[in-house]
């Protein structure tokens, strides 16, 4: 083992992390090695120091605020930009950006809530136009069922006296127009 090994396994070795022939080395080392032995007597004298005199911090509530009014009293560090300050120095000009931000956001759902209006009164327009053509349909049923003498349920077709909006009664042509022989 050299002593670059050695020194950067020494806190292992101390701590008892090393394990079988790395410990028997750094062992063998340390008293082979004057200044090895030394800087590991001097990081063992320091450790039991920092040990023997350890004790709980109780730190005093006027330090920590003296601290905390120092550190905002500080002047930021040249060539910094920060928005925070900005924010602080312009009072008038966050306020109105924050205003402004509002007004945007109550126009943006005024507009948001004036189509989904709209959008929830063509879907029932769209609705009701379903039923009239279905009711004209079911009518228009009727009346060719009544061309071709078939008896319907007419239940089925709706009320008697509807009539349909969007065609005039036409003849009834029984021809198929994709059949040649019937052309």
């Amino acid at each position: 083992m050299d002593c670059r090994q050695c020194n950067e396994d020494m806190t292992a070795y101390m701590d008892g992390e090393l394990e079988g022939s790395a410990a028997e080395e750094m062992r063998i080392h340390l008293a082979k090695c004057p200044p090895c032995h030394g800087e590991y007597r001097d990081l063992r004298d320091s450790t039991a120091l920092v040990v023997a005199h350890a004790r709980e911090l109780d730190p005093v509530p006027e330090i920590w605020n003296n601290l905390r009014n120092r550190i905002a009293e500080m002047p930021p560090p040249a060539g910094s930009f920060s928005i925070f300050r900005f924010l602080t120095v312009n009072r008038w000009a966050t306020a109105i950006t924050v205003l402004a931000a509002t007004i945007a956001l109550a126009v943006g759902m005024w507009d948001y809530m004036q189509y989904q209006q709209s959008q929830s009164d063509l879907e029932a327009s769209l609705n009701g136009y379903v039923r009239i053509r279905t009711v004209a349909e079911r009518f228009h049923g009727r009346q060719l069922a009544k061309a071709q003498n078939v008896s319907l349920n007419m239940d089925y077709f709706g009320p008697k006296d509807l009539k349909n909006p969007f065609a005039e009664p036409q003849p009834v042509s029984y021809t198929n127009p994709f059949k040649s022989e019937d052309r």
